[in-house]
């Protein structure tokens, strides 16, 4: 996502980066690491040490498995969360135990296209 945000400079662009424990090496420092690696104002990252964001996007996603991460969403400028997430407008994934969306794999020109028809539509 480095890449997407380093190529579109609109300030309407904002982005979440949300940090789970999922590989044995993943820990609070290891995510405070990486995000003073990136710094860029649209940005706002969160630790999620209960992976209870990964539990949350498979049910609104519809995805199997035990565990949501490696997901990346775009949301239109009009998008409103009540107490849970919405379907995002579009969205990829790495997850290589996910075969039902493997069209949706992640592809970074692609992501990078869908995010910048998604900021023309803003006014």
């Amino acid at each position: 996502m480095q890449t997407v945000l380093k190529n579109i400079s609109n300030e309407r662009l904002k982005a979440y980066i949300i940090w789970l424990p999922v590989l044995p090496t993943d820990n609070r420092n290891w995510a405070v690491k990486r995000m003073n690696e990136f710094s860029d104002h649209r940005v706002r990252y969160f630790w999620d040490g209960d992976q209870l964001t990964g539990q949350i996007w498979l049910r609104v996603l519809g995805l199997e498995g035990r565990l949501s991460w490696d997901t990346y969403f775009l949301y239109n400028h009009k998008a409103h969360w009540g107490d849970q997430p919405i379907v995002p407008d579009f969205w990829m994934h790495q997850l290589s135990y996910e075969e039902n969306f493997q069209e949706l794999f992640l592809n970074v020109p692609m992501f990078e296209s869908k995010t910048r028809e998604l900021l023309e539509h803003i006014k």
